[in-house]
């Protein structure tokens, strides 16, 4: 009956014997369909078993074509008392990158590894396993915030990899300097995006290096130097140098730069050619597209020493290109409110961000932006000191832009 004290009980079960019998039972599987079971998981779950499954966690790798090892961080937290090649992170990941050269040998085929990502790993120094890596199909090498990397190990890693790399971060990577930029000049002038932010500061002693390596680099559209402090404009060069195909550009904190190049003098000259015609702002509208025409993202952010700051006339030049989505211009105090005027104009139905904390903008740059920026979602101006309630009000008047109304046009 039901309550009765005679029924049978069913056995109670830990979850720790079911893991037992799982992992018994997985055993007994070919490596083959333990690789296909492994593919499900994730790199944490690889590296869990690879000591007592390493073929089948060989394969498994071999087979992905991204691999990220910045997990490795919860496991061997970073530790600045260890920064040797025996680290625990930098073990690891030699750990796991030979597993993948035994069973690329042992197949015969190639890896079909296209990206790595060990962000974050403070420890790890790349020897004993950077140098030797499958690099037949890598199109993708982040390496940030690795600050213990040897540029030796790295400089070998790159010479071995092909011509399909495309994208580089060395973020942070402190012993980065000029001996690497040389070999990126030299194997690498494809690269679409770079990271070199943080890197080694004697790569601004030496910037003929710098403008050399980029004036090579004819696809870059993505380019990170920033706190590399000591870049110089060199009478132009840096500018010159930069690829006609850049959509982004981040110089946060290159505090001796000031952009100077042709293209904003004449933007310069445009703006005051303009000021005989007296037709408002429409003029923009009609203004030519400089060579940097593509940028969409610019981060200028502390760029140029204080009371200098950019030159005159740069963000114009920018902004004459019609594609700006997110300008950054914070500490720049030399930034004029006819600049801002023509971003607002020519970019009228792009730009969503504008960043210009402690500029020297007033409320007329605020009312050009109210008036035709029709995207704008996101904006800083606190300690900009000479803008008042006027331009404030002016951006928060509800505005209404006929549909298919084109400003830039």
């Amino acid at each position: 009956s039901q309550g009765s004290s005679n029924s049978p009980s069913l056995p109670v079960v830990s979850n720790k014997q079911v893991r037992q019998d799982m992992l018994e039972q997985f055993e007994t599987l070919e490596s083959d369909l333990q690789s296909h079971i492994l593919s499900f998981g994730t790199e944490a779950d690889l590296w869990y078993h690879s000591t007592k499954f390493p073929e089948a966690v060989a394969k498994t790798i071999s087979s992905k074509s991204v691999i990220n090892l910045s997990f490795l961080q919860i496991l061997f937290p970073n530790d600045i008392q260890q920064r040797a090649d025996n680290s625990p992170q930098n073990t690891a990941v030699a750990k796991l990158v030979h597993l993948l050269i035994q069973e690329e040998s042992n197949s015969r085929s190639s890896s079909n590894l296209k990206y790595l990502e060990c962000s974050s790993l403070r420890s790890v120094s790349g020897r004993g396993w950077l140098d030797q890596l499958p690099t037949s199909s890598l199109q993708t090498l982040d390496m940030s915030g690795c600050s213990e990397l040897d540029p030796t190990v790295l400089i070998d890693c790159l010479k071995c990899t092909g011509s399909q790399l495309k994208h580089l971060n060395l973020t942070g990577c402190t012993k980065v300097s000029n001996p690497v930029l040389v070999v990126i000049e030299e194997y690498h002038p494809q690269l679409e995006s770079l990271w070199l932010g943080g890197c080694s500061q004697t790569i601004g002693r030496a910037p003929f290096q710098l403008h050399a390596m980029l004036k090579k680099m004819s696809k870059l559209k993505h380019l990170d130097l920033q706190m590399l402090n000591r870049i110089t404009d060199d009478e132009g060069r840096f500018m010159d140098s930069l690829s006609s195909s850049m959509e982004s550009l981040n110089l946060t904190g290159c505090k001796e730069l000031r952009l100077n190049c042709r293209g904003a003098q004449e933007a310069t000259a445009y703006y005051l050619q303009s000021l005989s015609h007296r037709t408002g702002l429409d003029h923009w509208k009609t203004a030519p597209t400089f060579r940097h025409g593509k940028m969409m993202h610019l981060v200028l952010d502390l760029v140029g020493l204080p009371r200098t700051g950019l030159w005159r006339g740069v963000l114009a030049y920018f902004a004459m290109g019609r594609q700006l989505r997110e300008v950054h211009l914070s500490g720049c105090e030399n930034i004029h409110d006819w600049e801002v005027e023509a971003l607002a104009v020519t970019c009228a139905r792009t730009l969503t961000c504008l960043q210009m904390r402690a500029c020297r903008i007033s409320d007329v740059s605020l009312k050009a932006l109210a008036t035709y920026c029709q995207v704008l979602g996101e904006i800083d101006v606190s300690a900009c000191f000479r803008v008042g309630d006027e331009g404030v009000m002016a951006l928060c008047e509800p505005r209404r832009f006929p549909i298919g109304e084109d400003n830039n046009k």
